[in-house]
């Protein structure tokens, strides 16, 4: 009998919904573990924060660097339900956990806007990605967006110069599909990936024998880059979408119209930091493509993705359930 009763009370622990477990001792544990980071700018440093569903955030601490990973564990001293909480790693200034000193001098509690990777715990443990949405709503989980998919993610563009009238229409490159069918032309974005609201922004380059030319940077891919550089005084539907023609401005070393053969185009994710000190640490790059040589207009050139180095990682929760 005693050991039928042993074998039902493992039962109910083991049916019982993971979600629904709570620590009410004083060493449970979080580990983080992530990957794809670079090292931050020197004076910085990424620091992770819990931000329960109510009440104050809290520092779990600086992570620190082992082999090709930053990871960190850390001790929670208090009662705590894990069920839909907010892990996120931001940048600070100060090396000193849950405490930072503003460019004024004043002393904050609280985290930065700097955040460049979140995960909401689900039961135990959680994943992180990119902060999708996070900024837009600090502390609303159903505000949060923490997976960046990439497994329908497209990038596609056409190589034509639409701000412009004369006959020159090869020096230039927008992220657009165009579909012809009886005559009539139809535009739709060619770039396949989330909009960002804040925090993270994309931008576009395009490599021409080593010199690397900024496209623009845009945070809707179906909007408008933040750039108009080197293009002509034209405006239509086509320049709705990122993108850039070659023709006017050209940098240091470069002559206009340009030729973009063999040129090497690449989509990439940052994050934007609200801290002028904060040098950026990493550039993901989402897409790549070349440009063949003796393109034509008009000509569509797909990009390919480059998958391997989102920043991501775990959260992984120990629950000490004994005394």
């Amino acid at each position: 009998m005693k050991n039928l009763l042993i074998v039902l009370l493992l039962c109910v622990i083991s049916c019982s919904e993971i979600d629904t477990l709570k620590s009410s001792f004083d060493d449970s544990k979080i580990n983080i573990s992530l990957q794809n980071l670079n090292d931050p700018a020197s004076g910085m440093y990424y620091e992770a924060w819990l931000k329960p569903s109510s009440g104050a955030t809290v520092s779990l601490g600086l992570l620190g660097k082992e082999q090709n990973e930053f990871t960190l564990e850390s001790t929670l001293s208090h009662e705590l339900n894990f069920r839909g909480q907010i892990v996120f790693v931001t940048i600070e200034r100060d090396d000193v956990p849950g405490m930072r000193f503003t460019q004024g001098g004043d002393t904050l509690f609280s985290p930065t806007n700097d955040i460049v990777i979140c995960s909401v715990i689900n039961g135990n443990e959680g994943a992180f990605s990119v902060a999708n949405g996070f900024l837009a709503s600090p502390g609303n989980v159903n505000a949060v967006t923490t997976e960046f998919l990439m497994e329908n993610a497209l990038a596609t563009m056409r190589l034509f110069t639409p701000t412009q009238d004369d006959d020159n229409d090869l020096g230039g490159l927008w992220f657009v599909d165009l579909v012809i069918e009886d005559g009539d032309s139809t535009i739709t974005p060619g770039l396949n990936i989330p909009a960002f609201r804040n925090g993270w922004m994309y931008e576009s380059f395009i490599d021409i024998s080593g010199q690397h030319i900024s496209l623009g940077k845009f945070s809707n891919p179906q909007l408008a880059d933040q750039s108009f550089a080197f293009s002509g005084p034209g405006r239509n539907e086509f320049t709705l979408f990122p993108g850039e023609d070659f023709l006017n401005n050209p940098p240091a070393g470069m002559n206009f119209p340009l030729d973009l053969s063999n040129g090497v185009v690449s989509v990439t994710l940052s994050p934007v930091f609200s801290d002028t000190l904060i040098n950026t640490p990493f550039e993901t790059v989402l897409f790549e493509g070349t440009i063949p040589a003796g393109y034509s207009a008009g000509q569509q050139v797909d990009l390919q993705p480059v998958l391997t180095n989102l920043p991501s990682g775990t959260a992984q929760i120990e629950l000490d359930l004994y005394n």
